[in-house]
């Protein structure tokens, strides 16, 4: 989803770095959303590289959590991406 809003900008990010990096530029009144963003970033980047990281270390709480910051963020974009679409148009 945020590589299909940077997209209607123009850019077209390779990599997770510069995704993050962009939103920021050309979302920046989306505080919420950046924070989001940010935060679910870092859960990606602690299960993706941490060598020591167990299924254990990561609770059913905190999967839970992580899915509700996904599915508001996935929202709010989805509803950005309409209006910057509509915008477009």
């Amino acid at each position: 989803m945020s590589k299909s809003i940077l997209s209607l900008y123009g850019k077209d990010p390779v990599s997770h770095k510069e995704v993050r990096q962009l939103l920021h530029i050309h979302l920046y009144e989306e505080r919420d959303l950046l924070k989001t963003f940010d935060e679910l970033m870092e859960y990606r980047q602690k299960t993706d590289y941490d060598v020591f990281l167990s299924n254990e270390d990561i609770s059913e709480e905190t999967a839970d959590e992580i899915l509700k910051k996904t599915e508001k963020f996935l929202k709010r974009a989805h509803e950005l991406r309409e209006d910057i679409i509509n915008t477009l148009s």
